[in-house]
């Protein structure tokens, strides 16, 4: 420790030495740490709130613990004072809600009163930048989210309804930017700001009813904005066009799992305008449905996901749907989600259906040049399945079919520039 004079430096060592004494339960050892005084504010306010925490959690010397939330709540607030409040960010704000969450636990309701009034007069300074409101919302959905997480759902909720509160009242993009030209406004980042809140009702608090009516007030939004000639690339309402995301992304997934059939999810998805969002969202409500019906599912993907809807390469939204998103595990469409999900034979059924869809398009010749043909045959097309049937436990003759069709599809010029995604493939073409 000697050695170490950069000032950052030794802050990050004190940091983990701080965590990691807490995490074995040796917080006054962590404490000595946190009182070095070479910590930034922020860095000294969020180990003091830490620890606060674990006494709280512990029921162990409350009487320090109100001290150190004293101290980081004090910290903050002069950090925040000194930065000036437009410039706010989420993590600052979920440090204030941890804070405010150890008064509440601690009994302590006139000093969380307290924070949370100061938390609030930071709006009146906010003006028509967004992007505060939106730190502000989400860190306040944040800690809901933990406050959930922990069982304490009043506190949850009632931190959730203020985060709403302020997501109401939310600026358009690009004001500030252009202050006089509403035509370049919309409302994106206040429907995420009100997504956000919607999420937390319905996935951790399990309140349906106070989430389907955030998404009538989405609704009654992306209907009229209150824009006038707010345009986006080619569509007449930037609103209406941006927040097609928060649909496919959000909504849909939710609406899914509530039990919407296809009718009801049809009225939806009807209002959305972009074309790719609404593949997705199709894709979205297909996956969640395929666990308790795989063959209804499937045909959803047939009846939506057409050559009429999306053009003569509608077949590449149809793999998507049916597997994931390009070479993007994380964007789990159909397979991948029933496979995360322990469905592997309702999997492979979506593999199957993928790789007619994909079968098709090759003996159509979809695709024209080379490059598209590495992209949408191999790494998004043969060698994906190959590796979704690999995990869901497929036959290795399957497997391998799809391996040898990938390797037979790839242009030996493509290779030699290192197209190849998937390393199931890469393995079988080196040996």
């Amino acid at each position: 420790m000697a050695d170490v004079t950069d000032v950052d430096t030794m802050e990050d060592v004190y940091i983990t030495l701080a965590g990691a004494y807490l995490k074995s339960g040796e917080p006054e050892l962590a404490l000595q740490y946190a009182n070095r005084k070479l910590f930034k504010p922020i860095s000294e306010a969020d180990i003091s709130e830490d620890i606060a925490d674990y006494y709280i959690d512990n029921n162990e010397e409350l009487e320090t613990a109100e001290a150190l939330l004293d101290k980081a709540y004090t910290l903050m607030k002069s950090y925040l004072e000194s930065k000036g409040f437009a410039s706010v960010k989420s993590a600052d704000l979920q440090i204030m809600m941890a804070v405010y969450g150890g008064y509440n636990h601690l009994g302590k309701i006139e000093k969380a009163d307290q924070l949370f009034s100061y938390v609030s007069t930071m709006v009146d300074s906010f003006g028509d930048d967004y992007s505060p409101y939106f730190a502000l919302v989400s860190g306040l959905a944040s800690s809901a989210e933990v406050f959930a997480e922990e069982g304490e759902l009043v506190l949850a909720r009632s931190i959730l309804e203020k985060a709403y509160d302020v997501a109401k009242i939310m600026p358009p993009n690009n004001k500030v930017k252009y202050p006089n030209t509403p035509e370049e406004w919309s409302y994106y980042t206040k429907v995420f700001a009100m997504t956000t809140v919607m999420d937390v009702y319905y996935w951790q608090l399990q309140d349906t009813g106070r989430a389907l009516s955030i998404i009538n007030d989405i609704d009654l939004i992306r209907a009229d904005d209150g824009i006038a000639g707010n345009t986006y690339k080619t569509y007449d309402d930037a609103t209406l066009a941006r927040t097609d995301f928060q649909m496919y992304s959000y909504i849909v997934p939710l609406l899914a799992d509530y039990g919407y059939n296809t009718a009801q999810i049809n009225d939806v998805i009807g209002t959305m305008v972009q074309e790719n969002y609404i593949a997705n969202a199709w894709a979205n409500f297909a996956k969640f449905y395929a666990k308790t019906d795989i063959d209804g599912a499937l045909q959803v993907i047939s009846d939506e996901l057409t050559a009429t809807a999306f053009g003569s390469d509608y077949y590449r939204d149809v793999v998507k749907a049916l597997t994931y998103n390009g070479i993007n595990k994380g964007g789990d469409y159909m397979a991948q989600y029933l496979i995360e999900n322990g469905y592997n034979a309702e999997a492979i059924k979506a593999v199957d259906v993928a790789r007619v869809a994909l079968d098709n398009a090759v003996a159509n010749g979809i695709e024209a040049s080379d490059s598209n043909k590495a992209k949408y045959y191999v790494n998004y097309g043969y060698a994906k399945l190959a590796d979704l049937y690999y995990f869901a436990g497929a036959s290795d003759a399957k497997i391998n079919e799809m391996m040898d069709l990938a390797i037979a599809m790839l242009p030996m010029r493509i290779v030699r520039q290192k197209t190849l995604k998937c390393p199931i493939l890469i393995t079988k073409f080196m040996l």
